[in-house]
């Protein structure tokens, strides 16, 4: 299975911690995300956009988490990986693609290391 993580600075209406406390203010998530700036609603839907195609292409293969840049292990990535503010898509912790540039730069990086994966399984055995 590969690890995928897209880092990018989304609403906290996705967060857990929100939704209890967010919903109730609010009659539904639509409402709150119109309070965000657009180019943040613009993000949210890139993001889930590349999450939904990944899962419709990879599906089990993949273990797939949306990642926020604030978050600890968010900061981690950007410092590891001297990221700077944006879409990111990293793989297996080592390889980085800029997901802003579109769904395909990702689905490559997907393959080959699910290519890679396949290769170091066979000669394990």
């Amino acid at each position: 299975m590969v690890k995928v993580e897209l880092l990018s600075l989304l609403p906290v209406v996705y967060s857990n911690k929100c939704k209890a406390f967010c919903v109730s203010v609010h009659d539904n998530y639509e409402m709150q995300i119109r309070e965000y700036p657009s180019e943040v609603a613009e993000n949210q839907a890139r993001v889930s956009a590349v999450y939904w195609e990944l899962v419709r292409e990879f599906g089990s293969m993949l273990r797939l988490s949306i990642v926020n840049p604030l978050s600890p292990r968010g900061v981690w990535l950007t410092l590891r990986h001297r990221l700077s503010n944006g879409f990111w898509a990293v793989i297996d912790g080592h390889e980085v693609v800029d997901a802003s540039l579109g769904i395909e730069a990702v689905k490559e990086a997907v393959k080959r290391r699910i290519r890679g994966v396949i290769r170091e399984t066979s000669q394990s055995h």
